[in-house]
């Protein structure tokens, strides 16, 4: 199992990609109505569009990433409002729909291929209803791309911890490590996607998306709309 810490993981720690800020713009987007989310690792921005008045429906490979959110949203009280099932994210279905959906960064990084990217993107087009919205934020890798076999530290955390990344760029993947004192290093292969290459890949699977995403942007918070009939 990852460290929690993986589950919330952002290249960059800016103000809008923290739990709250994700949960407000996903609730101004889709609604205070249905919303999947997809990994159930960072169960505290669960909790957080639970508060804010989402019925959410959170899916998850891993049964006991879910349990770990269960406990998370039991001890907040809120336990009639999110919904748990174990289903991968290529191959889902979401009972009844739902009004919209949230993809977190890493989530949408560990989808590794396009073609896996893709199936996300498909199973979300059937389960959002029409004119719901898909929210997908994705990070920017640093400015400062290594070279494939360098390992660059991005930054010190609690616990004497020091997180790093290299590029693979052969294979279109990153890899990001963590270690700690007795610890580590524990690494995971995420997707280098761009957010420009998101919102084409966003657009290609059905979706209306408002165009152009700034380049000098750490992040993006992409809004797909599922159109009307």
């Amino acid at each position: 199992m990852l460290p929690p810490d993986f589950a919330a993981f952002s290249f960059h720690l800016d103000p809008a990609g923290t739990d709250d800020a994700l949960a407000e713009r996903t609730v101004a987007a889709a609604g205070p109505g249905r919303i999947a989310v997809m990994g159930a690792g960072r169960w505290s921005l669960i909790v957080s569009l639970a508060r804010r008045g989402a019925n959410v429906v959170v899916f998850d490979p891993s049964r006991l990433t879910l349990g770990t959110a269960r406990d998370a949203v039991e001890n907040a009280g809120l336990v009639e409002r999110v919904t748990f099932f174990a289903a991968d994210p290529r191959d889902f279905v979401v009972p009844e729909g739902v009004d919209g959906a949230l993809v977190p960064s890493f989530s949408w990084r560990v989808l590794l291929t396009r073609e896996a990217q893709e199936q996300a993107l498909e199973c979300f087009r059937r389960a959002i209803r029409a004119g719901g919205s898909l929210c997908l934020d994705v990070d920017r890798l640093p400015v400062a791309t290594p070279a494939e076999t360098e390992r660059t530290v991005l930054r010190r955390g609690p616990g004497g911890q020091t997180w790093s990344w290299r590029l693979d760029p052969a294979r279109s993947l990153v890899t990001v490590s963590c270690e700690a004192p007795r610890t580590g290093p524990i690494e995971v292969a995420i997707s280098d996607v761009s957010p420009e290459a998101s919102a084409e890949l966003v657009r290609a699977a059905g979706y209306s998306v408002a165009p152009g995403t700034d380049p000098s942007a750490v992040r993006a918070f992409l809004i797909g709309k599922v159109p009307t009939p």
